[in-house]
């Protein structure tokens, strides 16, 4: 952080998804293939030798990890993914194209083989793992906005998209219907690619900025709804200088 480019980017929302580039790997991954976060289960039911992979795929190497997410968000800078189905079955040929195809490959088989209860457990604990991961970028994006000088608009609307993907998987939780699970993990994926991208400067503030209001029936609806609730005005009118 020598230089003033350097702290115009720390007090960003690229800064802190820069920071926190080991967290943002962890959502894709789960979310992707949620039975990456059931080595417990798998250990619980004698068969720890399956839950290695999970190992290969979480603490892969950091130029696989960045060649697979630059793949991914070379496809959502395409900005065409009004289907979802659509959507998921492009973002499954990227995973099963990469370095870690094997890896995922027997993650899926090892979920598949789980019997209804443990799929659910599976499901839960990806949950919850990525609240915490969720939680992480959140209150950090918190302590950066209050700094002198931050991007304060790009770390809300930053924020406001965590924000989006946690209550997306809340929902879940409600009743673990299978549907929804695929539904919303998938849109939740979706979000967190959009900011990836937008690290990697292939879409616009604007278009991510959208994504706030678009929901997985219309991944493409032009906002027509605030999105900063109105007990937050005085608090953002403050930070502007209002």
């Amino acid at each position: 952080m020598g230089n003033s480019s350097d702290k115009d980017n720390y007090l960003s929302a690229v800064g802190v998804l820069n920071d926190f580039s080991d967290e943002m790997y962890n959502q894709t991954v789960i979310l992707y293939e949620p039975m990456v976060s059931g080595k417990n289960i798998l250990k619980r039911i004698r068969k720890s030798h399956e839950a290695k992979v999970f190992d290969f795929i979480l603490n892969s190497d950091t130029k696989q990890q960045e060649k697979l997410i630059d793949s991914l968000t070379d496809l959502i800078s395409i900005n065409i993914m009004s289907d979802l189905e659509k959507f998921k079955d492009n973002v499954r040929d990227i995973f099963l194209d990469s370095d870690l195809k094997k890896y995922f490959e027997s993650a899926e088989t090892s979920f598949k083989k789980l019997d209804p209860t443990l799929k659910k457990q599976v499901i839960r604990f990806a949950i919850l793992k990525l609240f915490s991961n969720i939680n992480i970028l959140r209150r950090e994006i918190g302590y950066r906005i209050w700094k002198k000088n931050s991007k304060i608009n790009e770390l809300m609307i930053t924020d406001q998209l965590f924000y989006k993907i946690e209550e997306n998987l809340k929902d879940i939780l409600v009743d673990m219907n299978p549907k929804k699970i695929v539904r919303q993990f998938n849109f939740s994926l979706y979000l967190v690619l959009k900011m990836e991208a937008y690290k990697r400067n292939k879409i616009k503030l604007k278009e991510l900025e959208r994504s706030i209001s678009c929901s997985y029936l219309e991944m493409n609806k032009i906002p027509d709804a605030n999105y900063i609730t109105s007990s937050d005005y005085n608090v953002v009118l403050g930070l502007l200088g209002g």
